[in-house]
């Protein structure tokens, strides 16, 4: 019976997803027929975002729970993830309908109780996206490069999640001391890092799915998979940097060359080694042991 509770909540899951996404499409009809500007705290950026990236990653969710060793608990936690994620995304997506800000918006009753409930729901979501995180360290069924994707994407997911709720803090502060609640020092913009780390629960998978899709052997797509995962690392420190500076998401400085001149050496110095080491181990394999002799 476990079994096929964990199937329906995992199947609720990927109904929530597709649903979420054909409102966010839904709502790029909307965004083209009114041809309202797409930034500010009040657009249709925010139904369309949310409903897309949402939605991608609860279908993103739903593979890797099928995936996981099963628990008692699962179907209750993925049906609630699923439920929780398409409420927050409608109450964000009511507050555009309304004209009224979906974040740090505590100007009435209603849109205070809003408010609440979608940091409630955000964060009831979290501890399940959590609980799979750590379970996807468990064992997996899938090969080494697939491992390391899903393992990096959800750790990556759930630190950007982790960076939202700090970002969330920062904001009410910068709004009692009445400041922008979006703005760090001078142009730092807080949802940058947030959302840089968000996606690479899909775009990892899919560097290890095409890489064998070409062919490529096992070592070869590890290594494939890592530098992706270094590269968001890279770029997720680089957005909590210019933020936590208060500079725009691209402005010059000279830490930000220190910094990319940094990554480069680092991450150039260990492809090389890593690849010097497999071409080592390909040319040790394809000696005869006669010749080894």
């Amino acid at each position: 019976m476990n079994g096929k509770q964990n199937r329906f909540a995992i199947r609720l899951m990927i109904g929530c997803g597709l649903f979420l996404m054909l409102s966010g499409c839904f709502h790029v009809v909307a965004f083209i027929m009114e041809g309202d500007s797409w930034s500010g705290p009040i657009s249709w950026r925010k139904p369309i975002l949310f409903g897309i990236s949402t939605g991608v990653t609860l279908l993103s969710l739903s593979w890797v729970a099928g995936l996981v060793l099963t628990k008692k608990r699962d179907s209750f936690s993925f049906s609630l993830v699923g439920i929780f994620l398409v409420a927050e995304v409608m109450l964000i997506t009511m507050q555009t309908w309304r004209s009224e800000r979906s974040h740090f918006n505590i100007v009435s009753t209603l849109n205070s109780s809003v408010q609440l409930t979608t940091e409630l729901l955000i964060t009831m979501s979290v501890i399940v996206i959590a609980d799979l995180t750590l379970r996807s360290f468990d064992c997996l069924n899938v090969p080494i490069d697939m491992k390391w994707a899903i393992r990096g994407g959800m750790s990556l997911l759930l630190t950007g999640c982790l960076i939202g709720f700090l970002i969330l803090g920062i904001g009410y502060l910068e709004l009692s001391f009445g400041k922008a609640p979006e703005t760090f020092g001078a142009k730092g913009v807080l949802k940058f890092p947030h959302g840089i780390p968000l996606h690479a629960i899909q775009v990892l998978p899919l560097i290890s799915w095409l890489s064998e899709r070409f062919g490529y052997e096992t070592q070869t797509r590890l290594l494939l998979v890592q530098t992706g995962l270094a590269l968001v690392v890279a770029f997720t420190g680089f957005g909590l940097m210019q933020t936590f500076t208060g500079r725009s998401r691209f402005e010059s400085w000279p830490g930000l060359y220190l910094y990319l001149g940094f990554t480069i050496v680092l991450i150039g110095s260990w492809l090389i080694s890593t690849r010097s080491r497999l071409m080592k181990q390909k040319v040790s394999v394809s000696v005869p042991s006669s010749l080894k002799e």
